[in-house]
């Protein structure tokens, strides 16, 4: 029984299109990156941003990680603009001591895909705003962190692009 099961699973497997698995590969980076920041793991949402910028991530993220708290990420719409590049927009709901307000933000997220995993490149508006100055080492890279193979361009427009209801 176990071995048909596999079959049918690889079968599936087997019939997923290019452009299926870059959207896949993409909301499995989004998701893991805003999660990251969510959950103020920030090493782990470094490994999400290039190599160039993750020095000044980490070192924005420890003077304006501890203030900023998170409630909640909302995938608002995907843009695959080409192969390698997409634009997520994301609603995100958070509040930044010392004030105790909740406050809403849209936040657009332009990802690019290099070396068979997507990075964020730029967040605009930033929820941690990085010194252009930093000029410290990146941590090394996180391959285990990263998105994967895109073949196509294709545009998908969605209304609710990770398809929860």
């Amino acid at each position: 029984m176990m071995r048909g099961a596999w079959l049918v699973v690889l079968a599936l497997a087997a019939c997923k299109t290019p452009s299926q698995e870059r959207f896949s590969d993409l909301k499995s980076s989004v998701d893991a990156y805003n999660e990251a920041v969510r959950w103020k793991y920030f090493e782990r949402a470094a490994f999400f941003r290039p190599q160039e910028i993750r020095g000044a991530y980490l070192s924005a993220s420890e003077d304006e990680g501890a203030s900023l708290h998170v409630e909640d990420v909302r995938v608002l719409g995907v843009d695959l603009r080409t192969k390698d590049e997409a634009r997520v927009t994301v609603r995100v709901r958070y509040l930044k001591l010392p004030s105790v307000t909740v406050q809403n933000t849209t936040v657009v997220q332009t990802w690019s895909r290099e070396d068979r995993r997507w990075l964020l490149q730029v967040e605009d508006p930033p929820l941690i705003p990085l010194d252009p100055d930093f000029s410290a080492s990146a941590p090394e890279d996180g391959a285990d962190f990263g998105g994967g193979a895109a073949e196509d361009d294709t545009v998908i427009e969605v209304e609710d692009p990770w398809g929860d209801g």
